[in-house]
């Protein structure tokens, strides 16, 4: 049986084409993620408000469940299509989704449901919803002969796992193969010998923290068979919100741990940080604080900085205001029309640099505002954390506040 550090593992293999790819990772979820209905597994993307399924894999079910499941895509309406594929969620059962919307309040009344579902077994759907773009993604979906309710430690298993097939879809994009050429760092395990190539993960700090995330992954592999939920604590998405660990082997069939550059990419339209888009991005698709740090590699307080400091750019009050502006504001193709009163609310603030700073805290304090970290900070200067976190006490005693988010109130031009 697969351990779920074993499936995340296959999520990150370069090699062979989609349908292997998801062909593998439906076979090794199947065993601890199916219920005894079985499952499928689908490539999906939104196309004029109707769901359109291309790689499709179905396990541990029965015959027909793939003319089934398609059909269902097939007469799902606009509304439904929107409620399962493009709202806010990572893992929900179908029964959860309809609760929340009058129109599918009771699966039971669902004619599609019971024609196609019902007579087969079937009277709901866990959802596991891989985004890989706007309007596409991935889908890992359990068959259940009840309604389903979703255990806590379930949800939070899975969602991590979830993380890391993002991940791995994103470097099956962006590489044909994994091998040592491009790595921004490579750990020999034989020796011991960690060789980074990225200058700014050769700070001291960062050299640590990458070895000792190295470490942990390792650990995770012990931990995952009897602990699996420990052990995908250990294994992160991403490294520092930019990279990825994965195993290579060289030409002379050595092992490796490489970490590789794969940030969550995000358009927008508003002059946010990329730190600001990654986590606004997540957290308007309905990914709790927790998670979105487990999938960038942050810690929980740096993610709620982040988003603070995003959500006062945005000119938006709670995370249901920027769920209701993400999906217009990022990933958007060109300028949006002044028309759409949506955004009449965005206010792309300007960086208000206050008189009085010396020309070093001028920098250091705009680049708090793009929501760099202090290391990042320290690695485009070319000083050390520890100058840096200096400077930024300074800037403080000048402008009478304690914390970054104050500074970035004021940066903002926001006094309150």
């Amino acid at each position: 049986m697969s351990h779920v550090v074993q499936i995340v593992h296959a999520a990150y293999r370069l090699d062979g084409d989609d349908e292997g790819w998801l062909n593998e990772l439906v076979e090794m979820m199947a065993p601890r993620f199916e219920r005894g209905r079985g499952m499928v597994g689908f490539r999906w993307r939104v196309d004029q408000g109707r769901v359109i399924p291309l790689e499709f894999v179905t396990c541990k079910g029965r015959e027909g469940d793939e003319a089934m499941f398609r059909t269902l895509l097939q007469n799902l309406d606009p509304t439904r299509a929107r409620l399962a594929y493009e709202q806010p969620y990572c893992y929900r059962s179908l029964s959860e989704i309809a609760q929340a919307h009058p129109v599918l309040h009771d699966l039971r009344d669902d004619s599609d449901m019971q024609h196609l579902a019902h007579q087969r077994d079937v009277i709901d759907f866990e959802m596991l919803r891989v985004d890989e773009a706007r309007c596409q993604g991935w889908m890992f979906s359990v068959m259940r002969s009840e309604v389903a309710g979703l255990e806590p430690a379930r949800r939070a298993l899975w969602e991590c796992v979830a993380a890391h097939i993002a991940a791995g879809a994103r470097l099956r994009q962006r590489l044909d193969r994994a091998d040592l050429d491009g790595a921004a760092a490579i750990y020999d395990p034989v020796t011991d010998r960690l060789d980074i190539r990225e200058n700014t993960l050769k700070l001291g700090s960062r050299r640590e923290t990458l070895r000792s995330m190295i470490a942990a992954r390792r650990q995770a592999d012990a931990l995952a068979e009897h602990r699996p939920l420990e052990a995908m604590a250990l294994w992160q998405g991403l490294v520092a919100a930019r990279w990825s660990l994965l195993d290579v082997l060289d030409s002379d069939g050595r092992a490796y741990t490489i970490l590789r550059e794969n940030p969550v990419e995000v358009r927008s339209i508003v002059g946010l940080s990329e730190r600001e888009r990654q986590v606004a991005y997540l957290v308007g698709r309905g990914h709790h604080t927790k998670l979105v740090a487990y999938e960038l590699g942050l810690s929980p307080s740096t993610v709620r900085t982040q988003l603070r400091s995003a959500m006062r750019k945005l000119n938006v009050e709670g995370r249901a205001g920027l769920i209701r502006l993400v999906s217009a504001v990022f990933e958007a193709q060109g300028p949006v029309p002044i028309e759409d009163t949506s955004l009449l609310a965005l206010a792309n603030r300007p960086c208000h640099l206050p008189l009085g700073l010396s020309e070093a805290e001028r920098d250091v304090a705009r680049q708090v505002y793009d929501g760099l970290s202090n290391e990042d900070i320290a690695a485009r200067r070319a000083t050390s954390s520890r100058t840096v976190a200096n400077q930024l006490r300074a800037i403080y005693a000048k402008l009478g506040i304690n914390s970054r988010e104050e500074l970035i109130a004021r940066l903002s031009g926001d006094s309150r």
